[in-house]
């Protein structure tokens, strides 16, 4: 039961927005006042054809969109302007300022309005919550909405409290599983020739989300450089398989850090082989390249854990980081070990005969992720997320 008559409903970031764009989409179906707020990476998310939402910007409400206005105190303005009954937002992972959600959060909890952060996945829990304006304290939602046990024990450990915490999936994972089912033969395979996949060539999709510079700052000691790097040796060492390697790089490092994509341009264009490319275009989406894939390789994007949905096999490359994809702790995504290589930097020794095998003996994906094919959302968290708010 949908308790309250006006919402605020906030994100700034994809994943986030995929996350709470379903519940949006429901709100507006009960014919609920609903103001989307939208910054960054959520207002081209909430334009695609299937949500066209009618969002505002901080902007509109004499906010900067700058990152570091983005307080208490500017959220207040929009909320005092607003008048919401409950606020919901997202989860995007800011390393510098609270962003515009947490923010909202801030404000929200000052001002004694109902309120919720949809949780979209479990990389970089840490970011989710920590409060920048207020070292060593955590931002913490009226309730807190995730995708399972692993999740809700997860960001307990952090220090958000268990009775906050409901298990009730992603909502962007349910629409995904829909729309995967959907899909005819004929249709994956377009999607494939889209991006230069001939006929009988299996295709492996690499969804980048490991920055240079985050790299840098936390240590984790590769980046997608890295892993390009390997997975070029694998293709090398596997001649006698038709693979074809599709690159997308987050459009945060495209648009934040061009002089690391230049590196890895630059790599490409000296190996000069066109079984690897990185591809910029908008079409096909990261979405349906999850969905026609054979192999999905990723350092931990949630993307991953769309194609696994679709029972894809989702190989994890993380160097030597810490884990950070709880998908690959219960054998539903796998994670390659890597190891530290004077010479080489990151490599990942086992990578090359896991995919040799993983083309020549289908069954393998079972003996590496036994619990993929369990892995299907009931495509009811909308409704386990409609009946707390």
């Amino acid at each position: 039961m949908v308790r309250y008559k006006k919402y605020v409903a906030a994100s700034q970031h994809f994943g986030a927005s995929n996350a709470i764009a379903p519940v949006i989409a429901e709100l507006l179906n009960l014919n609920k006042e609903v103001i989307i707020l939208a910054h960054n990476q959520a207002e081209i998310k909430f334009k695609e054809p299937r949500w066209n939402f009618d969002f505002k910007t901080t902007n509109q409400y004499d906010v900067s969109n700058e990152l570091s206005a983005f307080n208490s105190q500017s959220m207040k303005k929009i909320l005092d302007k607003a008048k919401p009954d409950f606020v919901l937002t997202g989860s995007s992972t800011e390393r510098t300022f609270n962003g515009l959600e947490k923010s909202l959060i801030l404000s929200t909890n000052e001002m004694n309005i109902p309120n919720a952060m949809v949780v979209d996945g479990w990389p970089d829990s840490e970011y989710r919550f920590n409060d920048y304006t207020n070292e060593g304290n955590l931002i913490i939602p009226g309730k807190v909405f995730v995708v399972d046990k692993q999740h809700k024990d997860l960001i307990i450990e952090q220090g958000i409290p268990s009775n906050i915490i409901k298990i009730t999936g992603n909502p962007s994972f349910d629409e995904d599983r829909r729309q995967y089912e959907f899909l005819t033969e004929n249709q994956l395979t377009n999607i494939k020739k889209q991006v230069g996949v001939e006929q009988n060539q299996k295709l492996i999709f690499y969804s980048g989300n490991a920055f240079k510079s985050h790299s840098e700052q936390e240590t984790r000691g590769y980046w997608d450089y890295d892993n390009i790097i390997a997975i070029n040796r694998t293709l090398k060492q596997n001649l006698d398989l038709d693979l074809k390697v599709i690159i997308r790089l987050h459009n945060r490092m495209i648009d934040d850090e061009p002089e690391t994509v230049k590196e890895i341009e630059q790599y490409l264009s000296d190996e000069g082989d066109s079984h690897l490319t990185i591809n910029y275009e908008k079409a096909p989406s990261n979405k349906e390249l999850a969905f026609a894939c054979d192999i999905f390789v990723t350092p931990f994007s949630t993307d991953g854990v769309t194609a696994a949905i679709c029972n894809k096999l989702v190989l994890s490359l993380q160097g030597r980081d810490k884990n950070r994809l709880v998908t690959n702790d219960v054998g539903i995504t796998y994670r390659v070990e890597g190891r530290i290589d004077s010479d080489k930097g990151v490599s990942y020794p086992s990578l090359s005969g896991i995919v040799n095998k993983l083309v020549k003996e289908t069954s393998y994906v079972k003996e590496l992720c036994p619990n993929l094919q369990d892995f299907i959302p009931d495509g009811k968290s909308v409704e386990r997320i409609l009946a707390e708010i």
